[in-house]
């Protein structure tokens, strides 16, 4: 249960988030390259392009760009109104648009439907966001907030 979305969204307010080392990061996207790397789906195709690899490799060298400064405070405790008492931790930095939008569309990935339909709906919810949010930056252009 503390990996599923009720979980988060009753106790994630009560709860900090572990932030790996750079080695740790650059480690775990290791072991996932070598596991996946040769793994081929139902129809003998790679689960991995001919580009997967490179790409990983890649991030390594831009991992140390990812992480906080050393002494940065990364969350801020705040006094609960609940009866327990225990502190809500809020981040100091907002969550990326895109992590917000891959929220959106965490839901289509188990709904027990074939893979092109649940591909349209991804497709149509990627679709209607950037919509949205081409409609936003148009707006904002219009009033001049963006030079």
């Amino acid at each position: 249960m503390r990996f599923s979305k009720v979980f988060k969204q009753r106790y994630d307010k009560w709860l900090r988030k572990e932030f790996h080392l750079a080695e740790k990061i650059i480690e775990n996207l290791n072991d996932w390259l070598k596991a996946w790397i040769d793994v081929s789906d139902d129809s003998d195709r790679k689960v991995f392009t001919y580009k997967t690899e490179d790409t990983t490799r890649e991030q390594f060298s831009k991992v140390p760009y990812v992480l906080d400064h050393e002494g940065a405070a990364t969350y801020r405790g705040v006094k609960s109104s609940a009866e327990h008492g225990l502190t809500e931790w809020r981040s100091s930095r907002a969550e990326s648009s895109l992590e917000k939008f891959h929220e959106l569309l965490a839901h289509f990935a188990n709904i027990s439907c074939k893979s092109e339909f649940a591909n349209a709906l991804i497709a149509r919810g990627t679709a209607e966001h950037n919509v949205g949010a081409r409609w936003r930056y148009d707006c904002m252009v219009q009033r001049c907030w963006i030079y």
